[in-house]
């Protein structure tokens, strides 16, 4: 005949395994990351021209780019009165603040707590500005992923300007509906603009203007598990 103290022990033993396989299973639906995602277009209207564009701005930090009004430029905004712009047609948009001269680079690191961030490209407007009038102008845009790959790169072409039209008589052109960026265009942490004279390649001695800029932020946290990698 059993004794107490055996029962209780049977019975304690079964709950402990009954919690582990729980513990078990629960652990095992988890999934490896969490995500989150946020699409904007960034008009650029709602904040004062201004130089340099504050940053962050809808979750993107940008370098060399300021806010313009199209009163003061021969470019029409493609919606409101205002756009971006960078003076010498380079300019720099990114998922993280500009690192420091001093400080050395650190390869980011998913937690729960410290998410890794990416962004989609979608669409914009674009044009050049460099004075009526001004040949046909190359915008050449780079893209960079964190993994260790090919940085992803396309041209648009902003057609010639002539002479014979007012201030503001010329609209920029948009990539929307006509499928420049897809999946490939997923992931980046950091997009390089330049712009240079179709003809011969040579400096247009004049700023790049974007406007509606449609994307994508991704904030994902958690680690893989099995093999210590993250997101």
């Amino acid at each position: 005949m059993l004794s107490l103290t055996s029962v209780l022990l049977a019975s304690t033993t079964l709950l402990t395994l009954f919690f582990k396989e729980i513990t078990a299973i629960t652990l095992a639906t988890q999934p490896h990351c969490i995500s989150h995602s946020r699409h904007h277009t960034a008009r650029y209207d709602n904040i004062l021209p201004t130089s340099p564009l504050p940053s962050p701005y809808l979750n993107l930090y940008y370098q060399n780019f300021s806010i313009a009004s199209q009163e003061n430029n021969f470019i029409s905004a493609s919606s409101g009165t205002q756009y971006a712009i960078a003076y010498g047609g380079a300019g720099f948009i990114s998922t993280s603040p500009p690192a420091s001269s001093s400080s050395s680079p650190l390869p980011e690191i998913s937690t729960m707590e410290t998410p890794t961030t990416t962004f989609a490209l979608h669409s914009f407007s674009y044009a050049c500005d460099s004075g009526i009038p001004q040949p046909a102008c190359r915008i050449t845009l780079t893209g960079t992923k964190p993994t260790p790959l090919e940085p992803m790169q396309t041209s648009l072409i902003f057609p010639k300007l002539d002479p014979g039209h007012k201030l503001g008589e010329f609209v920029m052109n948009s990539t929307r509906g006509k499928a420049s960026f897809g999946r490939e265009w997923e992931g980046l942490v950091d997009l390089a603009w330049s712009i240079e004279r179709e003809v011969d390649g040579g400096d247009m001695y004049g700023e790049l203007v974007v406007d509606d800029l449609e994307f994508t932020v991704v904030e994902k946290w958690g680690r893989g598990r099995g093999r210590g990698r993250g997101c």
